[in-house]
């Protein structure tokens, strides 16, 4: 088994992290990204912008993974470490699903779903009081 690479393109304009990676070979995963027109969408458009302008993306190797580690948790494990920093990643997860943590918005809770929730906790905070007072009502009794 072979040495793995976690590495980050990033955007030269302004340093920012804007994919996180692993291969075996980092300056031939490098040439795909540049010159590979299929795969991520974002992440492709991204790059062409790039080349329009004239620029390429920057490459950093942030970890060598040994061969017995699991390079694939090591790889989300840096996914994970640049979005809580504010980092707007194009990744996508192994299973070729969205990465869930992409552009996170959060979500919303409905009014009427939070008028119900604070009625049944008014109403699970009363049986809680009934109850504490049926114990205490107890406790006297064999006092």
């Amino acid at each position: 088994m072979s040495q793995e690479y976690i590495y980050t393109p990033s955007d030269p304009s302004d340093n920012k992290v804007r994919y996180v990676g692993r291969t075996f070979d980092p300056q031939d995963r490098f040439q795909c990204h540049i010159y590979h027109k299929s795969g991520n969408k974002d992440k492709v458009s991204w790059i062409s912008e790039l080349r329009q302008a004239g620029l390429l993306p920057q490459m950093e190797v942030v970890e060598q993974v040994s061969p017995d580690a699991n390079a694939g948790k090591r790889e989300k494990y840096w996914i994970l470490h640049y979005t809580e920093q504010g980092e707007i990643l194009f990744n996508r997860a192994n299973t070729h699903k969205p990465f869930p943590i992409v552009n996170v918005k959060p979500t919303l809770v409905p009014t009427d779903e939070i008028a119900y929730l604070r009625a049944e906790n008014a109403r699970l905070r009363s049986i809680i009081n009934k109850i504490s007072q049926l114990i205490n009502i107890d406790d006297e009794a064999t006092a």
